[in-house]
């Protein structure tokens, strides 16, 4: 469930529609959008593999000039490769427009230090390791994703 949703129903959803998508997760009806798609795709589920939504968050960042960063806080990871964050971030006008998803996942064994790892994900549901380790903190994993924009010039 976790997986499903922080790695293939966010970034689908999102990169599909950025201008509508981000403008539900700024508005004050974001964290309902995000626990009905929760529900959608728990639903498909066999019930052995469902997870309560408790934690399920959202926060807005203003990053750059005129792009935006929607941080949804997922339930705390329980397993290796689920994601502490999902990172949806877009410049929807302009001629440097852009939409891009970043997620910070689990590297180790959950505990008391959690190891992470920040990755981009592509509406194909591929990704690619961005950096290896990152700390686990949404102000942290805002100011990575800017680091990520400023090199590849997406930013």
């Amino acid at each position: 469930m976790h997986h499903l949703y922080a790695h293939r129903g966010l970034p689908h959803t999102f990169l599909r529609n950025p201008p509508g998508i981000m403008e539900i997760l700024a508005s004050a009806d974001a964290l309902r959008f995000l626990q009905g798609m929760w529900d959608v795709v728990q639903a498909e589920l066999p019930e052995p593999d469902r997870v309560a939504s408790l934690g399920l968050g959202i926060e807005v960042f203003s990053i750059e000039a005129d792009a935006h960063a929607a941080v949804v806080t997922m339930p705390t990871p329980k397993r290796e490769f689920e994601a502490f964050f999902v990172g949806l971030v877009a410049r929807l006008e302009g001629d440097e427009a852009f939409a891009r998803v970043f997620s910070l996942v689990l590297t180790s064994p959950p505990g008391a230090d959690p190891e992470a790892a920040m990755l981009e994900w592509n509406a194909k549901g591929q990704h690619e390791f961005v950096e290896q380790r990152a700390d686990v903190d949404p102000g942290a994993f805002v100011d990575a994703i800017e680091k990520v924009l400023g090199n590849s010039g997406a930013g």
